[in-house]
């Protein structure tokens, strides 16, 4: 009797994985043309796509550490706040005349404030 359960199980898996390979050609087909716009784009830059095709088969070959490279969860890069409280936090305390880095960040932070209370007046420009 389990074995009957076992193969009334398989047959009852055949039109889920079928429906499951439509969507996946589906997906392929509308994403294909961009994906070779993408392609051609990085060809015509002098990217290494070569390589990346070549990483990419030895990835799904060897898998393990390997599939590191299709990690997408890496840190993102910092935003204009970010890089302006950094800058700003960075003051050194001395006599010398202000650095062209506080002199830059001094002046984002001053458009920022000037842009918040705009906003906050209702006032349309920034």
């Amino acid at each position: 009797m389990p074995q009957l359960t076992l193969i009334y199980n398989m047959f009852a898996l055949v039109p889920t994985l079928l429906t499951k390979l439509k969507r996946s050609q589906i997906g392929l087909d509308s994403t294909k043309p961009a994906f070779d716009q993408l392609t051609n784009s990085c060809q015509k830059r002098k990217l290494p796509v070569d390589l990346w095709k070549s990483a990419e088969l030895l990835a799904m070959k060897e898998r393990g550490e390997r599939l590191a490279i299709f990690d997408v969860n890496r840190e993102k890069a910092p935003t204009l706040a970010e890089i302006t409280l950094k800058l700003t936090d960075n003051k050194e305390v001395s006599d010398v005349s202000a650095s062209v880095v506080d002199w830059i960040s001094d002046g984002i932070k001053a458009q920022n404030d000037q842009c918040v209370l705009n906003i906050v007046h209702g006032w349309v420009f920034c």
